[in-house]
């Protein structure tokens, strides 16, 4: 199942990871402003179907190193199902893990929780990624959770762009309300978006008012009734971005 008319994005501190719908692999790599170079997959990219891929016999686990992350897309992957991996910083590592942070790892590809923390001091790693039907639900653990801003950024950007040749990168007080409404749990509209404009909607996390199935339920309520949205259009004559309520 995928998810094209919206994109959902709930940021939890408390738990260290942001959750979405509507962001899938490639729109997440191509918007997070440091891009891993090397992915140790746990779960999802099959070696017969995809050449740059090798494989670890001690952790018995698909690895890809050496910047050949760039770039993968849907067909790349399985069809339905889970993908995830966590970055490392040399191939090196790999051989470094010990049998608890592999026991921690296949811990996370699992539950979609770290046992203790998502880093593997072995790995270094910056990120561990979980995602289901690859833009249908995804949960990314982060150094920085204000990153997934940028991944924001990149479908708003690239969702209006349309025959532009440029367009202007959000304005710092626009990111600002952005991380706010993230952090509470908000949708990224797109529905009718049209040639330059963007809606973002409080929607909560969505774990408190079912799956990521009930979002569209809760989207639709939004669109009728809140009165708290922040609506914003691109002014192609000033090149600037804009606002009202």
């Amino acid at each position: 199942m995928t998810n094209k008319s919206f994109t959902y994005i709930k940021i939890s501190r408390q738990e260290g990871f942001a959750e979405t719908s509507g962001i899938p692999w490639v729109d997440f790599y191509n918007g997070i402003p440091h891009k891993p170079e090397n992915l140790l997959i746990l779960a999802g990219w099959c070696c017969q179907s995809y050449n740059r891929v090798l494989r670890h016999g001690t952790l018995g686990l698909e690895y890809i190193c050496n910047g050949k992350t760039e770039p993968f897309s849907p067909p790349e992957l399985y069809g339905a199902g889970d993908l995830s991996w966590v970055d490392f910083a040399d191939e090196a590592d790999l051989d470094a893990v010990t049998e608890q942070e592999l026991a921690e790892l296949l811990y996370f590809q699992h539950k979609v929780m770290p046992l203790h923390g998502f880093s593997i001091p072995s790995l270094r790693n910056r990120y561990a990624y979980y995602s289901h039907d690859d833009d249908w639900f995804s949960r990314v653990y982060m150094e920085r959770l204000e990153d997934i801003l940028s991944v924001a950024e990149y479908q708003i950007r690239k969702g209006l762009k349309g025959r532009k040749r440029t367009i202007a990168p959000l304005p710092e007080n626009f990111r600002a309300q952005l991380l706010a409404m993230f952090e509470e749990g908000a949708v990224i509209d797109f529905k009718d978006a049209g040639v330059s404009s963007v809606t973002i909607y409080p929607v909560g996390d969505r774990r408190e008012f079912g799956g990521m199935d009930d979002i569209h339920w809760k989207l639709d309520e939004q669109r009728e009734h809140c009165l708290e949205s922040f609506h914003f259009w691109y002014d192609t004559s000033h090149k600037s971005w804009r606002t009202y309520k």
